[in-house]
């Protein structure tokens, strides 16, 4: 529901071929962050609310699916970054210099969660999504060339408050709340030192730590700074 949400505002900002004002932005993106937000609590909720063994039986019967790698997540992406944003530093060193909207798509960030890039083996979770979802993906970030959020929010950058709130949203979504599902899946999966797998198979703790990742929609607002290092202020 929440996924749904953020979806929902972010389509209304990037639906149309006329660029939304700054004061449009702006009331999109209060919405957004607290979504963002939200996201962040329920997972706080699952954390607290849950014993180890309890979740560990609930977990199993999500096997091979997993939560992160849902076509949710990724529609989010899309529609707020280009896909180059979506590209963790190895995924750049093996770009060609003049890449395709193929070649983007097949380096992005969490598709190294499912594929051995020394072997080219595929993980079942990332087989059944790319059967269901990569045309789909694939159509999204064509039609989203020029017009993602990034794109919306660059013609106004000389409105502080708007960049304070790109900021904000920018930090929750790829720094605070990769982190709280890291901390909540460390409770569950290495807490008692057994170091479990993630139900999609992937290597959890590289995946899911924005240091490994360095992803941001933004990167043009962290020139002077680093999005580890911001301090989110709520409300202000």
């Amino acid at each position: 529901l929440v996924l749904r949400l953020l979806t929902n505002e972010l389509k209304q900002v990037v639906g149309s071929d006329q660029d939304p004002d700054a004061e449009m932005l702006i009331g999109k993106l209060k919405r957004i962050t607290r979504y963002t937000e939200l996201l962040m609590a329920s997972f706080d909720i699952m954390k607290e609310g849950m014993d180890y063994d309890s979740y560990n039986t609930f977990r199993t019967s999500l096997a091979p699916a997993s939560g992160f790698q849902s076509v949710a997540f990724r529609y989010i992406e899309m529609y707020c970054t280009p896909l180059e944003n979506l590209i963790n530093a190895k995924g750049k060193e093996r770009l060609p210099a003049n890449p395709t909207m193929e070649d983007l798509l097949d380096n992005l960030y969490w598709k190294d969660a499912g594929l051995d890039r020394k072997t080219g083996k595929k993980s079942l979770t990332l087989r059944q999504f790319e059967t269901k979802y990569g045309s789909e993906l694939s159509a999204l970030s064509n039609r989203m060339d020029g017009q993602t959020l990034f794109h919306k929010a660059k013609i106004h950058l000389d409105n502080s408050e708007l960049v304070k709130l790109l900021k904000d949203f920018d930090y929750l979504y790829n720094v605070a709340w990769p982190m709280v599902h890291l901390s909540t899946a460390s409770k569950y999966l290495d807490s008692k030192g057994e170091n479990k797998e993630a139900t999609g198979g992937s290597e959890w703790k590289k995946y899911l730590h924005p240091a490994h990742q360095q992803r941001v929609f933004f990167p043009f607002l962290w020139e002077k700074e680093s999005i580890l290092d911001y301090k989110f202020e709520k409300g202000k």
